[in-house]
């Protein structure tokens, strides 16, 4: 071993890469660029679809930063192969922590959300922890400082999601319609609290008639607006979810 060991220095300026298989996602025409920066080495990839970039500290000890300036959630999961339950099951020993941040979630070119969480693994379980949000006018956050907004996914032969999170919206019209459901709901102020609600399978597996999904929710200054048939489908799915 050397006594003064000298790291490698390079810069990568914009490889086309023309077809590439990313974990389960097929990158097609994008770009990456490469550059050993003071902390450690900066990853960047440039897709339309898909942008962003990872930095991997030379102290090993640190988790990686993944910054995503943007990523079409509808554009990617047409070409990606979701991970469902019945897959074969997948080893948290190898995943390395990182602290993920996303600037700018869309589809087909809609900005609708944004968001930070901590990806970690631990004894067979992957950890989405410390999540914070905002989707479609819902904001997730933490239901207290001890109970922060958590999703695990237990990677056992028998696959299992839990789920702890507390969500708010100021406008429960508008994101009933960023989702595509009917706005039967009007109100200046949500608060729904999701506590230890779980699955089996994994994350994508995730049913609301398969589920269970223990809430509460307040709504201030709302009311329930008037309805037509088309609205019958989000009611039976209130009365399953006993509200």
């Amino acid at each position: 071993k050397a006594e003064n060991p000298q790291r490698l220095i390079a810069d990568i300026d914009g490889i086309h890469i023309r077809n590439l298989d990313l974990y389960g996602y097929t990158m097609q025409d994008a770009r990456f660029f490469a550059s050993d920066k003071l902390t450690g080495w900066q990853l960047r990839l440039e897709q339309q679809h898909l942008s962003g970039s990872l930095l991997l500290d030379h102290q090993p000890d640190v988790p990686i930063a993944l910054a995503i300036d943007n990523i079409d959630i509808e554009k990617v999961m047409s070409k990606a192969r979701v991970i469902k339950s019945d897959s074969t099951p997948l080893s948290s020993d190898a995943l390395p922590a990182v602290d993920v941040l996303v600037h700018n979630i869309s589809a087909n070119g809609q900005s609708f959300g944004s968001g930070r969480f901590l990806l970690r693994s631990e004894e067979g379980v992957l950890q989405f922890k410390d999540i914070h949000a905002v989707v479609h006018q819902l904001e997730f956050g933490e239901l207290s400082k001890n109970s922060p907004c958590i999703l695990q996914w237990h990677l056992a032969e028998n696959q299992k999601t839990d789920f702890t999170c507390r969500i708010r919206s100021s406008a429960v019209d508008q994101a009933l319609v960023g989702f595509e459901l009917p706005p039967m709901v009007v109100s200046e102020s949500l608060v729904m609290d999701i506590n230890d609600a779980h699955w089996a399978g994994t994350p994508a597996d995730f049913s609301l008639t398969e589920s269970y999904l223990p809430l509460t929710f307040r709504l201030d200054d709302g009311y329930f607006a008037e309805m037509d048939s088309s609205a019958t489908d989000a009611l039976k799915i209130v009365s399953v979810l006993n509200i």
